[in-house]
């Protein structure tokens, strides 16, 4: 296992897109900042009666990730020196994919905040800077987990004598499932739902937590309907209509998450955990706030 840090920078432009790797070729890092946790700011206020602050809320700052390079070899510098100032241009989006000790990480959309590649001797090898503004603080799988909410079920009385698979079996559509989330915060979920019988409310149950997200009163909810909710990107559309900005704020989109650990998730017709038929499916990546 390598234990370097190894960055690619996927550029996206009007041109099409490129990649850059710092840590390849001739290329040889000399530091990385900006890729721990990110910085955290608690929300305080002093208590009225006693000692002490009351903690009022939190949030992640954006971050600045450096990335420093040095040409192993000067034989090319010309060469190479204007292939990394072409490719850095400050007005292109960029994605950087990071691995380290195995995993692999990258981050949303990025801009180029500070650049420099100072003019001295050549034979004193000059060190390239660059500065990635992330909006985003989290670092995200590169790769989308896919889940279908469904089990093989054997038409034998005993299956255990079919140790990899069931010849004889059919597959059912099931309600509920528990998923082993190893990220390290809190991330969203994409949920397709498609009714397989007229409902009264789409209800999603989180662990412990119930969510009435949708109800005849407004949408029918009806056979054949399908319901996609991405708490990740923060939509909701029914019937291929998305829903308005004002109508998503009396959902409990936001609360449709998945954090560390196991969670179990459930699609229900009501609040008493009576399951919905419908066929579904759970799309997610996972999120990371340092590598």
């Amino acid at each position: 296992m390598d234990k370097k840090v190894t960055i690619v920078a996927k550029k996206y432009s009007k041109s099409g897109t490129a990649t850059f790797e710092y840590e390849a070729g001739d290329w040889k890092i000399t530091a990385i900042e900006g890729i721990d946790a990110p910085t955290i700011e608690l929300f305080k206020s002093p208590r009225g009666i006693g000692d002490g602050d009351l903690l009022t809320g939190s949030r992640l700052h954006s971050r600045l990730i450096t990335i420093k390079a040095r040409l192993a070899n000067i034989s090319n510098y010309e060469a190479q020196r204007n292939a990394i100032l072409s490719f850095h241009d400050v007005r292109a989006k960029y994605k950087l994919e990071i691995t380290y000790l195995g995993r692999t990480v990258e981050t949303e959309m990025c801009a180029i905040e500070a650049i420099s590649y100072p003019t001295i001797n050549v034979y004193k090898s000059p060190e390239f800077v660059v500065g990635f503004f992330a909006a985003d603080p989290g670092f995200y799988s590169p790769n989308e987990e896919h889940i279908e909410f469904a089990k093989t079920v054997g038409l034998w009385h005993v299956t255990r004598a079919y140790a990899d698979s069931l010849p004889f079996s059919y597959v059912k559509p099931i309600n509920d499932v528990l998923l082993n989330y190893t990220g390290t915060d809190f991330a969203g979920v994409n949920l397709k739902i498609t009714l397989s019988e007229k409902a009264q409310k789409l209800v999603i149950k989180v662990n412990e937590q119930t969510f009435t997200v949708l109800d005849n009163s407004k949408y029918p909810l009806n056979i054949g309907d399908r319901i996609v909710l991405d708490s990740a990107n923060k939509q909701i559309t029914y019937n291929g209509r998305s829903l308005s900005l004002a109508e998503l704020r009396k959902t409990p989109l936001s609360k449709i998450v998945l954090e560390p650990g196991d969670n179990f998730i459930a699609v229900l017709k009501d609040t008493n955990d009576t399951p919905l038929n419908a066929s579904i499916t759970l799309n997610y990546r996972e999120r990371f706030l340092s590598i």
